[in-house]
């Protein structure tokens, strides 16, 4: 006969066991890091900042001042300082688009078009750095004068500071697409889906800037509805309308604007916002250049 204390433990005890070691274990193992706490270490380069070379081109068919960047080859358009109405209240917006408010600006320089794969390929040859992620295989596939994509945040912002600009505001984006009105689409309230780029009409790859004029801004920005998403300054946490880049919540998300050419014609509205997580690159998820003039010097 065994001894008592040779006996097996009765069968309610292994959960209690169980639990105990799972306890001990969540104490001690560390907490992992909140996404978006680290850069990536490929594509990310730190680059030293560049100072824009802006050279006027006059003024373009809606009347407003473009200016092109000698350093990445940018086209960008004046847009004037005032108020404009941001959001919307209607009801197929989301929660994150509310409410409609006045919004006052200073005047910005925005790109006409999202930054293409010649102009980022312009920028790796410069640094000597490489895109992460499948950005090269895209740019075969659509062509130079397509928009770069499968970017993180950071290698956009990145491509900027070298090319001495910056990433849009939330705000300044907004204005440029939609103008001083609410437009629920840079060419007006009413969707008409051959004006934009989308899953409906894009053949499966983003788009060469530019070709559908018929759906330029009121001041001539192209690309805004469709094509790619955009990413923009801020950070989701904060306002849509604070245009301070500092700062981010727990989620540390980005905010991605214009809608896709793998989305359907629901994303093309003005007042859209898409929070992103700001290394994670896509083939859908391109950028634009701004810049506040003052910072640059005007030939």
């Amino acid at each position: 006969m065994q001894a008592d204390t040779d006996r097996d433990l009765p069968n309610w005890a292994f959960p209690l066991l169980l639990a105990f070691v799972t306890l001990v274990w969540l104490t001690l193992s560390p907490l992992p890091e909140p996404t978006g706490s680290k850069p990536r270490p490929e594509g990310s380069p730190e680059v030293a900042a560049g100072t824009a070379d802006l050279v006027s081109l006059g003024r373009n068919a809606f009347g407003y001042e473009e200016l092109r960047n000698q350093v990445d080859g940018s086209i960008l358009i004046r847009v004037p300082a005032g108020p404009f109405a941001m959001g919307s209240d209607e009801e197929e917006a989301f929660p994150n688009e509310a409410p409609l408010r006045q919004v006052d600006l200073e005047q910005y320089l925005i790109g006409k078009t999202p930054v293409t794969n010649e102009q980022f390929d312009r920028f790796c040859q410069a640094t000597r750095s490489a895109p992460s992620g499948k950005s090269r295989d895209w740019a075969a596939r659509s062509g130079p004068r397509a928009p770069a994509v499968h970017l993180t945040w950071q290698e956009a912002h990145a491509y900027c500071r070298w090319a001495g600009l910056r990433l849009p505001t939330e705000p300044e984006w907004e204005k440029a697409a939609r103008g001083p009105q609410a437009r629920r689409y840079p060419w007006g309230d009413t969707l008409d889906p051959d004006r934009a780029w989308h899953e409906g009409n894009s053949q499966g790859r983003p788009r060469e800037v530019g070709l559908l004029d018929q759906g330029a801004s009121p001041f001539g920005c192209l690309d805004m509805a469709g094509n790619v998403w955009e990413w923009c300054l801020g950070w989701e946490e904060r306002a849509a309308d604070e245009s301070a880049e500092g700062g981010h919540g727990s989620r540390a998300r980005r905010v991605a604007r214009g809608g896709s050419w793998n989305n359907g014609p629901w994303s093309l509205r003005t007042s859209l916002r898409l929070p992103v997580d700001p290394e994670l690159p896509h083939a859908s998820l391109g950028f634009r250049v701004a810049l506040t003039p003052p910072a640059a010097g005007l030939r």
